[in-house]
């Protein structure tokens, strides 16, 4: 009889060990905290509630990035129709940087020969104006090449999302816990926060505030 009590309560024990380890999300939790107070800052940080509160998924993201580039495009503009702009725009100005390519190699090329020596008043003049148009055509590229940018990561993004719509980027957990606060020292505060964890739950992408 007194094998089966001892059997028990060893049963009992095990099992109140497992239910206070932390989960991995838990441990997370802490490193992520005390990262953002310091190694040094002794938090002590008790776990009190954590429950997985929702999930983002692409279309959450689609939906994010639409109302974003609505100021650009258009509220009324069809994500279809954004994503068909972006390539448009970008095509344009693929075109508009080879031409402008051309000019400025060619107006490098006589900024290059240019003599600094040249005495004749009619050559200094042509010089002048010939770096004139050169640095408007070098300008005019780098703008381009960067609206291009700007646009080629526009169509990337919402094409991404567009396409995974129903993929799982993160999820959401809402945890209340207590800790010693740093700032207030001998002060124990117990707070509630909303952490987004990737789609392996191996990592904390933000709290909810951040996001």
């Amino acid at each position: 009889m007194n094998f089966i009590k001892i059997i028990s309560l060893t049963v009992l024990a095990t099992a109140i060990f497992a239910c206070s380890k932390p989960t991995n999300e838990e441990l997370l939790i802490n490193e992520y905290e005390q990262n953002i107070y310091g190694s040094d800052s002794d938090l002590n940080i008790k776990v009190i509630s954590f429950e997985k509160t929702g999930e983002i998924l692409g279309s959450d993201s689609l939906k994010f990035f639409h109302q974003e580039y609505a100021n650009i495009f258009g509220e009324d503009v069809t994500i279809e129709d954004m994503i068909n702009r972006c390539k448009q725009v970008s095509g344009n100005y693929s075109d508009i940087i080879e031409e402008l390519k051309v000019k400025v190699d060619s107006f490098h090329k006589e900024v290059n020969n240019f003599d600094e020596f040249e005495k004749n008043k009619t050559k200094i003049y042509r010089d002048l104006k010939t770096a004139s148009e050169y640095d408007i055509y070098a300008k005019s590229l780098i703008r381009a090449v960067e609206t291009k940018k700007k646009y080629d990561h526009r169509y990337l993004i919402l094409k991404k999302y567009k396409d995974n719509e129903n993929e799982l980027l993160a999820s959401k957990y809402e945890c209340i816990f207590s800790f010693n606060n740093p700032s207030e020292e001998g002060t124990r505060q117990t707070v509630t926060k909303i952490y987004l964890f990737n789609r392996n739950g191996d990592k904390i992408i933000a709290t909810i505030d951040d996001y």
